[in-house]
C-alpha cells in the first residue's frame, strides 16, 4: 500500500509539472484503491481465522459473541 501511495504522489507531482497525463493519475489512484481493498480483505480474513481458532479451542460461544460474560 505504501508503494501505491508513493506512486500516486509521484504521478500527481508529474502531472502538475506536465510530465504525466490525467490517465496516469487515474491509474495510480486505481492502483492505490485496489491495494487498500486487498489490505482490508486481508484484515477480514485474519480476523475470521482468529475467530475460527478460538472456536476450535472451545473459547468462543454465542454468549461471547453477544457481549456476555
Amino acid at each position: 500500500m505504501k508503494a501505491a501511495e508513493d506512486a500516486l504522489a509521484q504521478t500527481g507531482q508529474g502531472f502538475r509539472i506536465g510530465r504525466a497525463i490525467q490517465l496516469d493519475v487515474l491509474d495510480a489512484q486505481n492502483t492505490l484503491a485496489q491495494a487498500r481493498l486487498r489490505y482490508a480483505q486481508a484484515v477480514v480474513r485474519y480476523n475470521q481465522s482468529q475467530v475460527r481458532i478460538l472456536s476450535a479451542l472451545g473459547l468462543l460461544d454465542a454468549a461471547c459473541l453477544a457481549g456476555g460474560p
